[in-house]
């Protein structure tokens, strides 16, 4: 079984590793209702989507004002 990872580097708050679900995926943003909260005033509340489809994981931008790179 593989592990994914999404590591954070936060310059609020030390870096830190999350697991990325095999079902789920998960949302990245400053608000609280993503999953992970990142304290970055260049996020949306809800900024992107890390989702899986089949084998890939993909990231979605959720109409952020700033765009995903």
């Amino acid at each position: 079984m593989t592990t994914t990872l999404l590591l954070i580097c936060d310059t609020e708050v030390r870096s830190r590793a999350v697991v990325v679900d095999d079902q789920s995926g998960l949302t990245v943003g400053r608000g609280d209702h993503a999953d992970v909260t990142v304290a970055d005033p260049g996020l949306s509340r809800q900024h992107f989507e890390l989702a899986w489809c089949a084998d890939e994981l993909r990231l979605r931008d959720l109409g952020s004002h700033n765009g995903t790179r």
